[in-house]
């Protein structure tokens, strides 16, 4: 869980804004 957010749900909106 980043940020609050299921990984599995919001893999790539977080994973582009981060950086990753």
């Amino acid at each position: 869980v980043v940020g609050g957010k299921p990984a599995k749900l919001g893999a790539w909106p977080w994973m582009v804004a981060l950086g990753f």
